[in-house]
């Protein structure tokens, strides 16, 4: 019986050439992909790193001119207390914003607010001026406290934004710190929800002292049972 012949396959010289090219080619894409992959992490980190740096001085920046705001705003509520006027009359400048690298890489609605919020000071400062020229020093005085709580919060909100996007962490004071909490409530009250402006809408004195009543009495029974 004949024994089966094997066929040999003989690699010729325009395969092995095909193949050390396909075999070449396809290690030069994967090191190309790797080198940009590796690349894009970089500026991505670079970035990061720079947002995060100028993060830190906007921060500090904000924190200082929201505690300036809220420190005159406690000194003329002091003052009128006791009957007189207020001793801060002018809106604080807002210092100017540091440059270098990290501006691009900042959230767009972050950096819209911190512009925005430099309009803001502006048009506070040109409502007090006007208030003083056309009523007088007291209304004056009264738009400069008002003003002082409303820019002064918004500078807070925009650091709290910052410190929450890059992972700063919440305002770290020496001791117990209330500046924020007297913002907000100064905000509340300036700027009150739909329940209050409809309370307070309401013609007749009268009316509203007879839901207080029944508010107070309703809650007095629900704390007797």
């Amino acid at each position: 019986m004949p024994e089966p012949t094997q066929t040999v396959e003989v690699l010729t010289f325009g395969a092995i050439w095909k193949l050390a090219l396909t075999t070449g080619l396809a290690t030069a894409i994967f090191n190309q992909l790797l080198g940009w992959l590796k690349e894009i992490y970089q500026l991505r980190d670079k970035d990061a790193r720079s947002g995060k740096a100028l993060a830190l001085l906007l921060v500090e920046c904000l924190t200082k001119y929201a505690q300036e705001c809220n420190h005159r705003l406690g000194y003329n509520a002091y003052d009128r207390s006791f009957g007189d006027h207020g001793r801060y009359s002018d809106m604080p400048g807002l210092p100017p914003y540091p440059e270098g690298a990290g501006w691009e890489v900042l959230p767009a609605k972050i950096s819209a607010g911190l512009r925005d919020l430099r309009n803001e000071v502006d048009e506070a400062t040109r409502s007090i001026k006007i208030s003083f020229e056309v009523v007088g020093p007291e209304d004056g005085i009264d738009t400069a406290t008002h003003k002082y709580g409303a820019v002064g919060y918004t500078a807070l909100k925009i650091s709290e934004r910052l410190r929450a996007y890059y992972k700063l962490g919440p305002y770290q004071a020496a001791g117990q710190s209330s500046f924020a909490s007297e913002l907000l409530r100064h905000y509340r009250e300036s700027h009150p929800g739909p329940v209050r402006r409809l309370w307070e809408s309401l013609p007749v004195y009268k009316m509203r002292r007879c839901l207080s009543k029944c508010c107070r009495k309703l809650l007095k029974l629900f704390r007797l049972r």
